[in-house]
């Protein structure tokens, strides 16, 4: 049975790894599952999209970027430059900045950013931190060609030792539920170009409904430098698969490189903060 609060856990996460315990108005930018889940419900999907050639970044109406990768898996930025990088995008745009950090199978990103955010909260004002991770899963009972897959978990517990200590690269789809301990989103991971070959086939989007995932990136970002109706086309089937599902939409630029936005998106970033 819980007991605790996402927010109270993570502050005892952040005393039992950092030292230091804040209060629960120093975290007020990091978004709980459930705030999160809100802003999904109500958000305009036009703020997921960068645009053709970013100029949706460029005039600050992309306001949610909910898959970023850190250097603490295959990323390039350390959890200090995505954050600063995220506070100056917050800051310049008019309205709130939501972002994640979603390293592979690894939480540390989250945890630092999150205990960066609490030792300096009025510094974050304009920004709204998402705790994530990429997991990959493998479940060679489910019966398809493919059985690894994707998923972005969001509003995660990074501090959760039970999970940190059962993460592997390919992890068995029994650790879902702990993952989802305090009501974190996953969601099925860039079905616009999924390199497992599963894609959104329908009798696959049933079987992860199954075991837990409750979302789809059908607002996936990573080829936004030049838009083409392939894409478009693509993103509006995952949109449709959403719908009919009852699954939460996420998405996000995934990034490598050493910006918050794409690798291709560098002169945009340094003109804009």
């Amino acid at each position: 049975m819980i007991t605790l609060g996402y927010k109270e856990v993570l502050i005892k996460g952040i005393h039992r790894r950092y030292q230091f315990t804040p209060g629960a108005e120093a975290l007020s930018s990091v978004l709980s599952p459930d705030e999160l889940k809100q802003i999904l419900r109500n958000i305009p999907a036009s703020f997921y999209d960068v645009g053709d050639r970013f100029e949706n970044v460029k005039s600050g109406n992309f306001r949610i970027n909910l898959h970023v990768h850190i250097n603490k898996s295959d990323g390039s930025m350390t959890p200090q430059e995505y954050l600063e990088q995220s506070v100056r995008y917050a800051d310049k745009i008019k309205g709130i900045y939501i972002s994640a950090a979603t390293d592979h199978n690894n939480f540390e990103a989250s945890q630092e950013v999150i205990a960066m955010i609490a030792d300096e909260p009025k510094k974050y004002k304009n920004f709204r931190f998402v705790a994530g991770c990429e997991f990959m899963f493998l479940d060679e009972d489910c019966g398809f060609r493919f059985p690894a897959f994707e998923a972005v978990g969001l509003g995660i517990n990074p501090f959760c030792e039970e999970l940190l200590a059962k993460l592997r690269k390919l992890n068995p789809i029994n650790i879902i539920d702990k993952i989802k301990e305090f009501g974190a989103i996953l969601s099925y991971a860039h079905p616009v170009r999924y390199c497992q070959g599963n894609g959104v086939q329908m009798d696959f989007i049933e079987y992860l409904k199954t075991i837990g995932i409750d979302g789809i990136e059908s607002n996936y970002q990573y080829i936004g430098f030049v838009d083409t109706p392939d894409l478009r086309a693509q993103i509006a089937e995952s949109k449709e698969v959403a719908a009919q599902n009852g699954f939460f939409e996420t998405g996000g630029t995934d990034t490598h490189g050493k910006n918050i936005f794409h690798t291709k998106a560098q002169k945009v970033l340094d003109e804009l903060i």
